[in-house]
C-alpha cells in the first residue's frame, strides 16, 4: 500500500475536448446517483487519465472507494499512475492524502488488501478465487459509494467481473447509505460473442455515456501530440 501525498500544486494534465466531452457525460450521470454505463474511446485517446482525473475530483476527494480491475499488468500501472499524476491541490481540495495499493501477482498479494485501501488496483487473475473474502475485508465497515471502474470492459462478461458486479450490488442491497457507480472503460464495446452480450447489458445498464472514435478526433482536432503507427492511432493514455 501507498500513501498518496497531495501535491502543493494545481494539475499540470492537459485535457482535449473529447475528454472534457466524455468528464462532462459522466458528471450528467453522476447527478442522478448510481450509474453504470461506459466511456468509449479509441486506442491512445486517454482512457486512464480522463477516468483517473473525473475519479479524483469526484470520488477520492469525497472519501470514497474506488476498485479498479483490469486483466493486465500494464494498465494497472497506468492506471497508478495516472492518479498519482492527478493528485494535486485543485483536484484534491478536500483530502490531503489517500491510500493505494496495487493487487497482482507482481504486486501487493490479495491477502494484503485492507480496510484502510482508498483505491484498489486489481489485476483480474488476483479475484478469481474468491473476491467476496477480498472484498468484504475491503468494505469492512465502510458506508458509502464505491465506485468500480472496468477497464477494457469489453471482457466484462468474464465470470470475475460479473462475481465481483454481483458482490457489490449485494453489498449495496444490505445497507442503506452504500451506492455503487460503475464505469467502463474501452476502445471497443461490442468485441464478444454474442451470446454474452446480455452479461454486459445487465453491468452497464446505462449502455454507452460517451463514445468517439479517431475519425471524431481527427474532426475535433484532438490529437495533439499523437503520432501514427502504421494505422493505429497512438496517445499515452
Amino acid at each position: 500500500m501507498a500513501r498518496i501525498q497531495r501535491k502543493a500544486h494545481d494539475s499540470s494534465v492537459v485535457l482535449y475536448n473529447h475528454q472534457k466531452e466524455a468528464m462532462s457525460a459522466l458528471n450528467k450521470a453522476d447527478i442522478g446517483g448510481e450509474f453504470s454505463g461506459i466511456i468509449v474511446l479509441p486506442t491512445g485517446g486517454g482512457k486512464t487519465i480522463t477516468a483517473s482525473y473525473w475519479l479524483t475530483k469526484n470520488a477520492i476527494n469525497t472519501h470514497a472507494k474506488i476498485i479498479w480491475v483490469a486483466h493486465r499488468k500494464q494498465l494497472l500501472e497506468q492506471a497508478y499512475s495516472a492518479f498519482e499524476k492527478c493528485a494535486t491541490q485543485d483536484l484534491l481540495t478536500d483530502v490531503a492524502e489517500y491510500s493505494m495499493r496495487i493487487v497482482s501477482g507482481e504486486h501487493d498479494e490479495p491477502s494484503q488488501v485492507s480496510p484502510k485501501d482508498d483505491v484498489l488496483i486489481v489485476m483480474r487473475n488476483s479475484l478469481q478465487n474468491d473476491p467476496t473474502t477480498v472484498l468484504g475485508k475491503w468494505l469492512w465497515n465502510y458506508t458509502g459509494m464505491v465506485y468500480f471502474v472496468i477497464d477494457e470492459c469489453h471482457h466484462a462478461a468474464a465470470e470475475t467481473y460479473q462475481k465481483v458486479y454481483n458482490y457489490l450490488r449485494q453489498w449495496v442491497a444490505a445497507k442503506e447509505h452504500r451506492g455503487l457507480k460503475t464505469i467502463g472503460l474501452t476502445a471497443t464495446p461490442y468485441r464478444t460473442i454474442e451470446s454474452e452480450t446480455w452479461l454486459l447489458e445487465k453491468v452497464f445498464k446505462d449502455n454507452i455515456l460517451y463514445k468517439t472514435d479517431l475519425q471524431g478526433l481527427i474532426q475535433k482536432k484532438n490529437i495533439g501530440k499523437a503520432y501514427f503507427r502504421g494505422s493505429i492511432y497512438k496517445q499515452p493514455d
